[in-house]
């Protein structure tokens, strides 16, 4: 039996990490996901638990006194993290481990666990990473702006990562992933 491993997904704003890690759970057999804690206002068809775990500033921040979370970042004024027990958890499941998390939280995450295979999710180019932002319709032009602003500096990461997915066409993009992770588990 091969042995469980960690993949950390991530990508920039609208590159389509969650989309294509929630295909992987859909399609990989013994892979399980942490699903991510977020202050952000949930968005139109999102499920708590499912998509995000949503919680109050308030509640977050006691996370963070408490030292709860592995990791965690603020992006666009809102946080995002993964809880140390919603880790420990997946990882004591007996299957591999599937986390979608920001740029920071993927550096700080394969720092701590030495051996993650990190996926890189990215758009062909800066512009059609805007189209696909205005095409959601959840962002003001600022707040995209700001998001091309962060993807380009993130980007600038995207040769510490095992593997870079360009996110062209998302079937494509999804079994490439698919093949990253089914070739990982064989070892």
């Amino acid at each position: 039996m091969a042995k469980p491993k960690l993949f950390i997904i991530t990508g920039t704003s609208g590159a389509g990490k969650t989309t294509i890690s929630n295909a992987i759970v859909s399609k990989v057999k013994n892979i399980t996901k942490v699903i991510t804690c977020t202050t952000r206002p949930m968005r139109k068809g999102e499920k708590d638990g499912v998509d995000y775990r949503f919680f109050t500033k308030e509640k977050f921040e006691s996370f963070i006194r408490k030292d709860m979370l592995v990791e965690y970042a603020k992006v666009y004024d809102n946080y995002y993290g993964s809880l140390r027990s919603d880790v420990e958890d997946a990882m004591e499941s007996k299957k591999s481990v599937l986390l979608s998390v920001n740029v920071a939280g993927a550096l700080t995450f394969s720092a701590k666990f030495r051996g993650a295979i990190t996926i890189f999710i990215k758009t062909p180019t800066l512009e059609i990473l805007r189209q696909r932002l205005e095409a959601r319709g959840k962002n003001t032009p600022e707040e995209i702006n700001k998001r091309i602003e962060l993807a380009r500096e993130e980007l600038t990461f995207e040769k510490r990562y095992t593997h870079i997915v360009v996110n062209d066409k998302l079937k494509d993009a999804i079994d490439e992933v698919k093949q990253i992770v089914l070739s990982a588990v064989k070892d």
